[in-house]
């Protein structure tokens, strides 16, 4: 799986935050559905804190959550 199983989350972000500097937890987990994100990396935007967020926030919070179970390696991280 590796970093194929994020990169379609990464351009998700790209699209979303284009012109946005913050994004409701909502908003971004909608996009995610969207852009039908694979189940294993849908999993931490659903966790993301219920708040509006930054780029820079959903990509540490959802690496962090990923590093905490030890699965950079099989997902890839978000940059």
């Amino acid at each position: 799986m590796g970093q194929q199983a994020i990169k379609p989350a990464e351009e998700m972000l790209d699209k979303l935050f284009r012109d946005k500097e913050r994004i409701p937890k909502e908003v971004v987990q909608h996009e995610a559905e969207e852009a039908r994100i694979a189940p294993d990396v849908m999993f931490y935007f659903n966790r993301l804190p219920d708040e509006e967020l930054t780029r820079n926030q959903v990509v540490q919070n959802v690496n962090n959550m990923i590093k905490e179970r030890h699965r950079e390696q099989e997902i890839g991280l978000l940059h």
